[in-house]
């Protein structure tokens, strides 16, 4: 399974954003109680990273929408 969800950071960079944004995935208790079949770790990367303003900033996390993956060892 493969997901989009939103997470918002404050950062110097985009580079520092998509770190802390990852991590912050890796921390959500929903996430980790997913079971993982695989032996290798999931791959979580940022796909867009943009400014806004903190006025914008949901109080609340958004939650997920989760699709079938498509299988790395396939290709």
């Amino acid at each position: 399974m493969g997901f989009y969800t939103t997470r918002f950071v404050q950062a110097d960079s985009s580079e520092s954003a998509e770190l802390l944004a990852v991590d912050l995935l890796r921390q959500d208790k929903k996430l980790r109680s997913i079971l993982n079949w695989r032996s290798d770790l999931p791959r979580i990367f940022a796909e867009e990273i943009g400014a806004v303003h903190a006025d914008d900033v949901p109080e609340i996390a958004p939650g997920y929408a989760f699709f079938p993956a498509e299988d790395a060892s396939e290709s």
